[in-house]
């Protein structure tokens, strides 16, 4: 008995060094930062459809964190995660989650940002969803320069039981640009 417990103690202490200690370190860069460092908490956005009614994201928090290191259940990696929550009200009562942009690292490529606007998000693991090409349009008259296209059913699905946005439009500097409802309405950013 005293030597099954010496050897229990023994593997749990060698278990717990490898486990707990010394994951390596990988942090974001700069250019992967610049998805969202430009977000600033209590920041609004307000979005205007063409029948005049508003929309408004305010950003709620803004969090940086590594996650934590276990190399025996999670990795060998200590992965910088970096991430912005926002509050969106809207008239409409779409009684959504906040949506949230989350951006992290990975041992062996640039990580694509995963951005869920309202439910509506990536419905790959991002890095094996590449990330969509930057688009100039133009809608309702308003020019959007470099978007980023998410779309149900092309790059997207509906997390969650109700369903009010079919796409949205992203730019890496300004952040959400235009959203469409699923009865044809679209809100674009106004200054």
């Amino acid at each position: 008995m005293k030597f099954q417990a010496k050897l229990s103690l023994l593997l749990f202490c060698i278990f717990s060094a490898i486990g707990c200690g010394n994951c390596e370190k990988l942090a974001l860069t700069n250019e992967e930062k610049a998805w969202i460092n430009h977000f600033n908490v209590g920041q609004q956005s307000y979005y205007m459809n063409s029948h005049g009614l508003l929309d408004t994201l305010e950003v709620k928090s803004v969090v940086s964190y590594f996650t934590q290191c276990n190399k025996i259940e999670l990795s060998n990696y200590q992965y910088e995660v970096y991430g912005v929550t926002f509050k969106f009200r809207s008239i409409q009562s779409y009684k959504i989650r906040e949506p949230f942009i989350t951006i992290s690292t990975e041992e062996w490529k640039h990580h694509i940002p995963e951005i869920i606007f309202a439910n509506l998000g990536p419905f790959l693991n991002n890095l094996q969803n590449k990330l969509p090409t930057p688009i100039d349009t133009t809608i309702r008259g308003v020019s959007l320069k470099s978007v980023y296209y998410y779309a149900k059913g092309l790059n997207t699905e509906q997390f969650g039981e109700k369903e009010y946005f079919k796409s949205f439009f992203w730019n890496k500097e300004v952040g959400l640009v235009a959203y469409s409802t699923i009865d044809d309405e679209t809100y674009i950013k106004i200054d």
